[in-house]
């Protein structure tokens, strides 16, 4: 039984959104398979059935702002709303598309070999800014060097917003962090798609690196001395030694040139089945396969990190990746 202001911590963080600055305190502790692990599960899960009804409440919200105050939108802006609103009920409850359920049962198929996860550390949060301060902490505490294995659809090691650490640069930062960095043999960060990033490019490649891997889809730099590695899932190498995992749900899917709204991208369509299609396609691994794959790559896992990044994914799909993610990160 959960004590009162547990469940409310629960919820404040499963119900928060990019309304706010990050918060430290806004997070969740425990350990993989615990009562607040399940609750948090179980409300994810309940989250799914409202999650319509939440987002007409945004987007009417938002509409009846615009009419008491027409200037704090452009007339763009209003339409996009107006048309997000009409779409939200053609795609009530949608779920993931018929390709990701047979990409499930593939998978299932042939998915022997995992790592139990059960009773390791946990961290939930909104902001990846989180996972400089619990990857650090644990840096400061250990003498073994550690790999830090990601899912993720960016880098987030970029120097040109390196003033000041946050979610966009904080592995630039760990990778060159004085009193940890030398602790961190590697990181690989994985995700559905790989791709060319701007940050990366004045770093020099580790070729050896990328041929080990997928030479025609892999990206490998050295970055103070280390090496930061971009893969697609699929190919992620089997790490034996000491590892954390650094999970940002955006790592399923495919953001690039979907538009954005009020804390959500999508793809706009009026009608109801190319609006639940193209929204679907958006979505390219399926969350239990993607949480599959790690548990059978890394073999000595001691923190487990996931930031939701609720801005960077497809509103529709928010709480059910979320709730999908974590319940095959308990198996």
């Amino acid at each position: 039984m959960l004590i009162g202001n547990v469940e409310q911590e629960i919820a404040w963080v499963v119900d928060e959104f990019s309304n706010h600055p990050f918060d430290p305190k806004r997070k969740i502790v425990c350990t993989i398979g615990d009562p607040v692990f399940e609750r948090l599960v179980y409300m994810l899960a309940e989250r799914i059935e409202s999650q319509h009804e939440e987002q007409v409440r945004i987007w009417q919200q938002d509409i009846e702002l615009d009419k008491q105050d027409p200037s704090r939108s452009t007339e763009k802006q209003k339409e996009y709303r107006r048309r997000l609103l009409g779409q939200a009920e053609c795609v009530r409850n949608i779920d993931y598309s018929d390709e990701l359920k047979r990409q499930l049962e593939r998978f299932n198929a042939n998915g022997n070999g995992k790592t139990s996860f059960n009773g390791l550390p946990f961290s939930f949060f909104l902001y990846h800014e989180h996972a400089y301060y619990a990857i650090r902490d644990y840096l400061l505490k250990t003498e073994e060097p550690v790999v830090i294995v990601r899912l993720d659809a960016h880098p987030d090691c970029s120097y040109a917003t390196a003033k000041k650490i946050g979610s966009a640069n904080y592995i630039f930062y760990l990778m060159h962090d004085a009193d940890v960095g030398h602790k961190i043999k590697e990181v690989i960060t994985a995700s559905s798609v790989t791709g060319s990033f701007r940050e990366l490019k004045p770093f020099p490649r580790d070729r050896a690196r990328e041929e080990e891997i997928n030479p025609k889809r892999c990206s490998s730099h050295i970055i103070n001395g280390k090496r930061h590695t971009l893969c697609q899932i699929e190919d992620l190498p089997e790490i034996n030694g000491p590892s954390i995992l650094d999970f940002d749900l955006d790592g399923h899917e495919d953001v690039d040139g979907i538009p954005h709204g009020r804390g959500y991208y999508m793809t706009l369509r009026y009608d109801r089945h190319m609006a639940a299609y193209h929204n679907q396609k958006c979505i390219l691994v399926h969350p239990k396969v993607a949480a599959g794959i790690f548990q059978q790559r890394v073999r000595d896992p001691r923190l487990i990190l996931v930031a939701t990044e609720r801005s960077f994914r497809n509103g529709y799909f928010h709480y059910r990746i979320e709730h999908d993610f974590l319940e095959q990160l308990a198996e």
